[in-house]
């Protein structure tokens, strides 16, 4: 699997997307809430997507459909593990930043699963 595929490219247009708009916003509108560990929530959150559609994408091909479904759910459960620990340890260093920070770190994670879900659907369907 090549690493320039649509699926990686479209998750690395919206995290540059997402640095502009947190740059804008922090920067002028909500200079207050400025940390630096909010820049890193993005590309978090677009790694551990691309890494898991990967893997997706691998098991995807198995005869076996209980395979993809294992698969899935393995993903889904590793991901949002991932995510917990994130957000409890985040939420911990940096009490002050964390209403920003769910912001920020829910919308990437919404955008991120419906360009998944709709990548593992057209997949899905291109076999038929």
């Amino acid at each position: 699997m090549k690493f320039f595929n649509p699926f990686n490219t479209w998750l690395i247009a919206i995290m540059l997307v997402a640095y502009a708009v947190l740059s804008a916003a922090l920067g002028f509108k909500y200079p207050e809430y400025n940390h630096i560990s909010l820049y890193f929530i993005p590309f978090f959150v677009v790694a551990l997507t691309i890494v898991a559609h990967h893997f997706l994408i691998k098991f995807a091909s198995s005869k076996d459909p209980r395979d993809m479904i294992n698969t899935i759910m393995a993903a889904t459960g590793s991901k949002l593990l991932l995510y917990l620990i994130l957000i409890v340890i985040y939420a911990f260093n940096w009490p002050a930043y964390s209403k920003p920070f769910l912001f920020v770190f829910f919308g990437m994670y919404i955008i991120c699963t419906i360009i998944e879900i709709r990548a593992l659907l057209k997949f899905m369907n291109k076999g038929k």
